[in-house]
């Protein structure tokens, strides 16, 4: 039910607030059913209203602002000794990485799930899917990177921030990166929301969409080298994580 807080209204499900009633309520009744936003009613917002006064920055978020890669070597200690695999755990998260992007590329119909269980079975052949029970559950405790707490306190009184990941809403709402930030995220886009997996163009699109500027003036950053040139293909600033927190920690202005 539409709460009413300081004279605004707030969607229950995706805590985005609005000075009318009949959106909030539009708002909850859409997250409710599908399990996601519709942009169509977000961009009425409070939130979205502010971003326009702000340079917008969206942010991919597995290994970029989250270590996904963290709980997939701790996946790999809990079933090395079943298949008696004799990868470094670096490797394994390495080489399964690899074939999930060439399945995100290739089979965009697939849901996130169903794409990391061909990546997994293409890397272990003899695996049994039920092993990932062992896994999906560990999105809920994705940690911050080191420095990236910092760097987003430092973001929010320039920038507007957002999120662009090809996870899915279940696993993303998992994770519950609002919560883990010391910023707000004015929107989170998922692949499932979307209907698209990056670096399809119209991943990218809907989010341009949704933000109201030029491409060109939205910055994009990544920690996957793949996403930072596909994003800077389609018209975005795109800037590697790294970059990006140097340049925040020295107060410097993004060109």
């Amino acid at each position: 039910m539409v709460k009413q807080i300081n004279g605004l209204f707030q969607c229950e499900e995706c805590k985005l607030h609005y000075q009318e009633k009949n959106w909030a309520e539009k708002c909850e009744a859409w997250c409710k059913q599908h399990n996601s936003c519709n942009l169509k009613i977000t961009k009425h917002s409070i939130e979205a209203e502010k971003a326009q006064s702000l340079q917008p920055v969206v942010f991919d978020v597995l290994d970029t602002l989250l270590d996904e890669s963290a709980i997939y070597k701790k996946f790999y200690n809990s079933i090395m000794e079943k298949y008696s695999l004799r990868f470094t755990p670096n490797e394994f998260v390495e080489f399964l990485f690899e074939e999930h992007r060439k399945i995100i590329f290739t089979n965009p119909h697939y849901s996130f799930e169903k794409t990391v269980e061909e990546a997994y079975q293409y890397t272990v052949p003899d695996a049994n899917k039920k092993d990932l029970e062992l896994l999906f559950p560990l999105y809920s405790e994705l940690q911050l990177l080191p420095g990236i707490k910092e760097m987003l306190a430092k973001t929010k009184e320039k920038y507007a921030l957002y999120t662009l990941t090809n996870c899915s809403n279940k696993l993303t709402k998992s994770f519950q990166l609002n919560e883990r930030s010391p910023t707000k995220f004015t929107k989170i886009f998922t692949s499932e929301d979307n209907g698209v997996y990056k670096p399809n163009p119209k991943a990218y699109q809907k989010v341009a969409d949704f933000i109201g500027l030029p491409k060109e003036k939205i910055i994009y950053i990544s920690g996957n080298n793949w996403d930072v040139e596909k994003a800077k293909e389609f018209g975005f600033k795109s800037i590697p994580i790294n970059e990006f927190k140097k340049l925040i920690e020295t107060n410097q202005t993004i060109q």
